[in-house]
């Protein structure tokens, strides 16, 4: 994700490999951690450190899901929530300390310094760490809107508005389910209909009043 900087026939090849311009072999940073490169491995560091938070926070939000009890659940979800808040800023950390020290100290290499698209993609997944720990915080930050609900007046307006919104929806789900189960009784009413009149003896009169048959 870092810089394409060609100076003494190396490159720097994003954090995870360092690359010789002109042997064309590539090595991991990972297991060669050097004095010359310090820097690379401390913003590799901090950015692994980053991806455990993520799958720690998405671990959290698993085990939320799983559990029926209300207090356990919202419990796991903020827990995940505030994984995902330190995940974000760690990335943003780890992102900061390479786009700096690249810039700043490395304007003694030849040659122009660009910047590839997983370096976008870093930053895309930061922000997708604050997207989960807002998604997790969501019963958290409307309970502090209600409570901010005659304070502020466009609050109030926001809020009056999602209100209305959900509850004309919510009508319409009731409409659609009692007509359907309206159609359903009287399609079963018919069915039940016509097996009972399928069923019933027929009657053969013999003659006579409505006190009973007559013997002929």
């Amino acid at each position: 994700m870092a810089p394409d900087m060609r100076s003494e026939n190396l490159t720097y090849s994003g954090f995870w490999k360092r690359c010789n311009y002109v042997n064309q072999t590539c090595e991991s940073t990972i297991p060669f951690f050097t004095q010359r490169t310090g820097w690379q491995d401390g913003a590799l560091c901090i950015l692994l450190f980053a991806i455990l938070l993520g799958l720690l926070g998405i671990s959290l939000a698993l085990a939320g899901h799983v559990v029926y009890a209300l207090s356990k659940r919202l419990y796991y979800f903020h827990s995940g929530g505030e994984a995902h808040v330190v995940a974000a800023f760690v990335t943003a950390l780890s992102v900061l300390i390479y786009h700096v020290t690249v810039v700043v100290h490395q304007q003694n290499h030849s040659g122009p310094i660009t910047f590839g698209a997983a370096y976008g993609f870093t930053w895309f997944g930061c922000f997708l760490h604050l997207l989960a720990a807002l998604l997790l915080f969501l019963d958290e930050l409307l309970h502090r809107l209600a409570t901010q609900l005659t304070r502020v007046k466009c609050v109030q307006v926001c809020l009056n508005c999602l209100i209305g919104f959900y509850t004309r929806v919510h009508e319409r789900q009731l409409k659609r389910q009692e007509k359907r189960r309206q159609q359903t009784y009287v399609s079963s009413g018919r069915t039940s209909v016509r097996s009972v009149d399928y069923l019933k003896p027929s009657r053969v009169s013999m003659g006579g009043g409505a006190g009973g048959p007559t013997r002929s």
